[in-house]
């Protein structure tokens, strides 16, 4: 039968590796487009409005 043994403690650099921002986020892709289409939104259906950009 496998034994299951304690996880190792992450060192001080993957702890700081975990908490950045993958690079796909930190280009501002998604909020730039997200921005193009509220405009694009606004002028042609001003009565429709985004509450969420997932």
């Amino acid at each position: 039968m496998e034994q299951r043994g304690k996880v190792a403690p992450r060192s001080d650099a993957a702890r700081g590796a975990a908490r950045r921002q993958p690079p796909r986020l930190s280009t501002g892709f998604k909020g730039r487009h997200v921005a193009e289409f509220q405009a694009l939104l606004a002028k042609h259906l001003p009565y429709c409005r985004v509450r969420y950009a997932f």
